[in-house]
């Protein structure tokens, strides 16, 4: 009766691992092989094929959620700079003192739109951030290729309000940092629109992009 025991108690704690290997998403750590009892040697692998299928269909899952994620995150870095644009150019129109009444009711009306499409597009960002940020995984990225980018959408909304864009940029070409490419793209977008948002028109923007050291 002892050894029952000490064998059904040996079994049970594989059996409470193999639930942990699973809750950890860790299948491969099941231990089958040592089972004394079929009983549970069959419950064990039954455990094991069950864990690999969760894990395989979680990954799978994770895998389409940041899919979703990069599209959306592309879809509203492309739809910010024409709707700045567009923004822009009804504020300008809106300045013209010879305008008739109705002219100006539908210049209202398009300021009113953009606004209010502009308050949809920052909802869908902050939402795909917060959903995303925590999961974005790190990696080398391409300092050069994040600041033209960001350079170039600040430009276009400089233009827009008559705003002088300079970019002092005496990074390399071949310069790498670790970093959350989308993370780090937002960052930069959300501080040159606040330069632009907060500038008047005639005033100049400088981006000054060095290396000290190892900073940026």
């Amino acid at each position: 009766t002892h050894c029952t025991v000490k064998v059904l108690t040996g079994e049970t704690r594989k059996l409470t691992k193999a639930s942990a290997a699973i809750a950890a998403q860790r299948p491969e750590e099941i231990e089958v092989s040592g089972a004394k009892v079929r009983e549970f040697a069959e419950t064990l692998r039954a455990m094991q094929t069950m864990g690999s299928q969760l894990t395989a269909s979680l990954q799978s899952q994770w895998k389409l959620e940041q899919q979703r994620a990069e599209q959306t995150a592309a879809l509203a870095h492309d739809l910010k700079t024409p709707l700045a644009i567009i923004t822009g150019n009804a504020d300008l129109l809106a300045e013209d003192e010879n305008l008739t009444e109705a002219q100006k009711a539908q210049i209202a009306a398009m300021q009113r739109a953009a606004e209010k499409a502009d308050r949809y597009l920052q909802t869908l960002r902050t939402v795909n951030t917060a959903e995303t940020s925590p999961q974005e995984p790190m990696q080398r990225v391409q300092v050069q290729e994040i600041l033209t980018r960001c350079a170039n959408d600040a430009k276009l909304l400089c233009d827009n309000k008559n705003i002088q864009f300079v970019l002092n940029n005496a990074m390399e070409n071949a310069r790498t940092i670790p970093a959350q490419r989308q993370a780090l793209g937002r960052a930069l977008d959300n501080i040159l629109e606040n330069a632009v948002r907060f500038t008047p028109a005639g005033g100049t923007i400088t981006l000054d992009a060095v290396e000290e050291g190892q900073e940026i």
